[in-house]
């Protein structure tokens, strides 16, 4: 039996890179683990690879009835969640002087906005004592001209964090992301 054994496990960008990685992870410790992206296929193909039961649901953390539909799928099939995942992020690192309207509001819409929806919906159908982790980017450590829009988004995950109370363990992870669409980390030097 692994340390996660009947634990839900929720994660958000489960379809590749770090998400990917952590439902194999909680899958191989005996968790039920439900991922979701935004691509179909993809989120099929990484179901096959984690096995041990997956589920995937496809949709986009920026749309908010996403999140609805979520929190419908693990209350109907599990009751309730155990851990929630909020890995789902994009990365375009523009020079602050370069960013458009478009790039801010679609960083802002995923890596904010629904990480902080994301919470909100699920928090209701997670157990007492279930676990948060939000997925954070070093990125936002290459320095302000470069990487304003994720230093922006750290300071939107801290608040999140400091308003949950004690019903949840929160932890924040800066991660190094392979960008599959780059062929790299999400930036060059």
């Amino acid at each position: 039996m692994g340390v996660l054994s009947g634990k839900i496990a929720v994660v958000t960008g489960g379809n590749s890179g770090i998400g990917l990685s952590a439902a194999k992870i909680f899958a191989a410790e005996g968790a039920q683990v439900v991922i979701t992206g935004r691509r179909r296929q993809a989120v099929e193909e990484a179901v096959a690879q984690i096995g041990a039961g997956a589920l995937g649901i496809q949709g986009n953390v920026a749309d908010v009835s996403h999140h609805d539909e979520v929190a419908q799928q693990i209350r109907q099939r599990f009751g309730a969640l155990d851990i929630y995942m909020a890995n789902a992020g994009i990365n375009t690192i523009t020079h602050s002087a370069d960013v458009s309207e478009a790039e801010y509001d679609a960083q802002f819409a995923v890596n904010t906005r629904g990480v902080f929806f994301g919470v909100q919906k699920l928090i209701p159908v997670m157990r007492n004592g279930g676990a948060i982790i939000l997925t954070g980017s070093l990125a936002r450590r290459e320095g302000a001209g470069r990487s304003c829009c994720l230093r922006g988004l750290e300071g939107g995950h801290k608040c999140l964090c400091a308003r949950l109370g004690d019903r949840t363990e929160v932890s924040r992870h800066p991660g190094q992301r392979a960008q599959p669409r780059s062929g790299g980390y999400g930036y060059s030097r």
